[in-house]
């Protein structure tokens, strides 16, 4: 026959008693607790280092938190920037509004530069279109050139307006 829970406890009693004898017994129970109230005291004091040691980490992922939301925030706005900036340039979809392409008012539609270069018997890249309405706006020349003669040409004309 098995035993369970409250025999245990009796056998181990009758146990204590057999072997400590009853004067030895209220000893032992005294110098047990004691020492269980001086394990609990360094477990809280243990506990309690930990939270100080633990302090200046919390605060540094506190401010790695508040800098990520910071930096959510920047590139949201860098990429509204970026999509109100090249919106003009967005050649995915067909557009026939005009396009202010030079500081002198100069107005270009991207759908003619589309037809043009198509009439001109080659096909016209979108990069090509997005020089081209560039260095339109800078005020160069384009036709007949190629497009790393019109890079050179831009970044020659941004170098030289710094």
């Amino acid at each position: 026959m098995p035993v369970f829970g409250m025999e245990w406890i009796w056998i181990a009693l009758v146990g204590f008693v057999l072997l400590f004898g009853t004067k030895k017994l209220p000893e032992m129970a005294k110098t047990i607790g004691k020492a269980m109230g001086e394990l609990q005291r360094g477990r809280m004091e243990i506990e309690k280092e930990i939270q100080i040691a633990a302090q200046p980490i919390q605060e540094v992922a506190e401010d790695i938190k508040e800098a990520q939301h910071d930096f959510r925030k920047i590139q949201g706005e860098v990429t509204n920037t970026q999509r109100n900036v090249l919106a003009p340039l967005n050649l995915n979809k067909k557009r026939s509004e005009p396009v202010n392409t030079s500081e002198t008012g100069q107005v270009e539609s991207v759908e003619q530069d589309l037809e043009e270069g198509k009439g001109r018997g080659r096909k016209v890249s979108d990069e090509r279109i997005r020089l081209e309405i560039a260095a339109k706006s800078l005020g160069i020349d384009v036709p007949g050139k190629s497009l790393s003669q019109i890079r050179k040409e831009i970044k020659m004309s941004v170098e030289g307006s710094k």
